[in-house]
């Protein structure tokens, strides 16, 4: 019995093993058509995320973001997921109102994981603010974003809704 043991825990290890080094999962842009649109809502007790996601073109789609604190701009984003060697990279720069960096240079994710109105990236190199983001479309008038950020770890769950 404890042979049988050692053994189920040594093949679910080898498989945990084995999906931590497979390759992103194939996509390609045109997956990513149910993200498109305009979207807002609270982050915080002040803060509000406007999110507004073009439709995918050629082989990337792209996002201006802006975070509203206390209804001032603190904070601007620009996001764009190309397809690159049959898989889908994620890049995110982040500003200041005054367009100052607020990240040293754009951060990189790779596609984790798609399924049907959500996807996930994660970081493939250290350094990175964030661990991994996925987003979902649960309704067609509900976006959701789950942030995982690498220091403090640490996660936060964002619900937007169509503008």
């Amino acid at each position: 019995m404890q042979s049988l043991k050692r053994g189920v825990w040594a093949t679910l290890l080898l498989a945990g093993m084995a999906a931590a080094n497979s390759p992103p999962p194939g996509a390609n842009i045109a997956d990513l058509a149910w993200m498109t649109g305009a979207w807002e809502g609270p982050v915080g007790e002040n803060a509000v995320l406007q999110e507004t996601w073009l439709e995918p073109a050629d082989d990337a789609m792209i996002a201006a973001v802006r975070m509203l604190e206390d209804g001032r701009t603190n904070m601007v984003e620009l996001i764009v997921i190309e397809e690159s060697e049959g898989t889908l990279v994620f890049r995110i720069q982040q500003w200041s109102k005054s367009y100052e960096p607020r990240m040293p240079a754009p951060q990189k994710m790779v596609l984790a994981e798609l399924g049907e109105n959500s996807v996930r990236f994660e970081a493939q190199e250290a350094g990175n603010a964030f661990r991994s983001l996925t987003y979902s479309r649960p309704s067609p008038e509900d976006f959701n974003i789950k942030l995982e950020l690498t220091e403090p770890a640490t996660s936060l769950d964002i619900k937007l809704r169509r503008r």
